[in-house]
């Protein structure tokens, strides 16, 4: 078994600049629902769900139902590698406009999943 398994897929996950971006909009928001991240990331759902897939089969979130609704979020007990990689994600992605403007848009689409 290869020992470097997890903390390849976990960078594997994260070489992704919409993955790093959903990575910030769950970290910085909580949680959000698919549709909420569609919206602020301005992609389709099922390019969502591919990306989002990825990172849960990572370790790096965690998802929950709610009727017809997935609402994901950064998983709670993420190994200290992990942590300090969604840290410097926050800190990166939380300075530019881009992640600012990623964030406000998934706040006002907050409704999307009521």
């Amino acid at each position: 078994m290869n020992s470097a398994g997890p903390i390849v897929r976990l960078y594997r996950a994260l070489g992704d600049e919409t993955r790093l971006r959903m990575v910030h909009l769950l970290a910085a928001a909580g949680e959000l629902c698919v549709c909420e991240l569609e919206a602020a990331l301005d992609i389709p759902q099922s390019t969502a769900s591919r990306h989002l897939r990825v990172l849960r089969d990572a370790g790096l979130v965690r998802d929950r139902r709610a009727g017809a609704w997935v609402h994901y979020r950064v998983h709670e007990d993420l190994p200290e590698p992990a942590r300090d990689a969604v840290a410097s994600v926050v800190r990166t992605f939380g300075r530019t406009a881009a992640g600012r403007a990623d964030l406000a848009r998934a706040t006002r689409s907050r409704r999307c999943c009521d």
